[in-house]
């Protein structure tokens, strides 16, 4: 008896041991920004960006970056109108902006033009960006997007 008593007393003493020296290796990954659409608040974990002559191109998502993109916000704007709000009603749908959301419920094309509303576009250099989008959607959904920080330049 008094063996057993031992054995389990080590046992025991052995599995606090590798409980307490094990390592958590979770890893939080923290939102870049945020983005509301309709009532729905959503935090961005992806972000990238291309640029070309023309313009700067945007995707934002609310999934971690090895996940399949699903959800995601495209939003292109040419570079002669950032530095500056600029209301979507006074500049050419598919020429000087570009607007495109989807998710596994929804799906506004980029060939629809927003409503009305105010964008904005700051680049910062370096991958650094301030983005604000404030518009109405095709169908009346408000939608609104504030990012200020550096992203990845990726081909989009």
């Amino acid at each position: 008896m008094k063996n057993r008593l031992k054995y389990l007393l080590c046992t025991v003493l052995c599995a606090i041991c590798v409980a307490a020296c094990s390592k958590d290796e979770t890893v939080v990954i923290e939102p870049i920004g945020s983005y509301t659409f309709g009532e729905k608040q959503c935090d961005i974990m992806t972000g990238r960006y291309a640029e070309d002559d023309y313009g700067y191109h945007f995707v934002f998502s609310p999934l971690l970056p090895s996940a399949p993109q699903t959800t995601m916000v495209y939003f292109a704007i040419a570079k002669y109108f950032t530095g500056a709000p600029v209301d979507v009603s006074g500049i050419y749908h598919n020429d000087d902006y570009a607007f495109s959301y989807e998710d596994p419920v929804c799906y506004y094309s980029q060939y629809r033009s927003l409503k009305s509303g105010t964008v904005s576009v700051k680049a910062l250099g370096n991958g650094g960006f301030e983005i604000m989008l404030d518009v109405i959607l095709p169908d009346g959904t408000p939608f609104y997007l504030d990012f200020s920080g550096t992203l990845e330049q990726a081909g989009i």
